[in-house]
């Protein structure tokens, strides 16, 4: 896994990062929820208190992917949890190791906090369930339910 890096994302990657996440809406045809402001942004991901935490990769200065997370608790483990949103990493730099990259840094900052990690994906995306699998995790099915009440 060379060639690339992974970092914290600091507040001047917020373009760049609210630009990825359009992009992410705009692939899994989510733009009629897609409300992320790049002030929004700042203010959940760079202000107190901090709602959210992000990961960029690069490619040779390039910025080539993100990941967005957040810190929870599980009742039924007892445990933190690094709760993942999104896992994004743009066309032309997929098929480079660099979604592993991310997820196994991620793997890293749970073991450090003792957490453990959860997401959602499709259940029917074959090619996604088959990379997280081949990681160590294990899927399940199930819906997930959404109520918007706060506009």
């Amino acid at each position: 896994m060379t060639g690339f890096s992974i970092r914290d994302a600091v507040s001047g990657d917020i373009p760049m990062l609210h630009r990825m996440m359009h992009e992410l809406a705009e692939h899994d045809g989510l733009m009629d929820f897609f409300r992320a402001t790049e002030d929004s942004l700042r203010r959940d991901g760079f202000g107190e208190p901090r709602r959210f935490r992000a990961l960029i990769a690069e490619v040779d200065g390039e910025t080539a992917g993100y990941v967005r997370f957040d810190e929870g608790y599980s009742p039924f483990t007892g445990r933190g949890v690094l709760e993942v949103d999104d896992v994004y990493v743009r066309e032309r730099f997929r098929r480079r190791g660099i979604g592993k990259a991310v997820m196994l840094r991620l793997r890293e900052l749970a073991l450090e906090r003792g957490f453990n990690l959860r997401w959602e994906m499709e259940f029917e995306n074959h090619r996604a369930r088959a990379f997280y699998e081949g990681l160590g995790a294990t899927t399940r099915p199930k819906r997930i339910c959404y109520w918007r009440v706060a506009g």
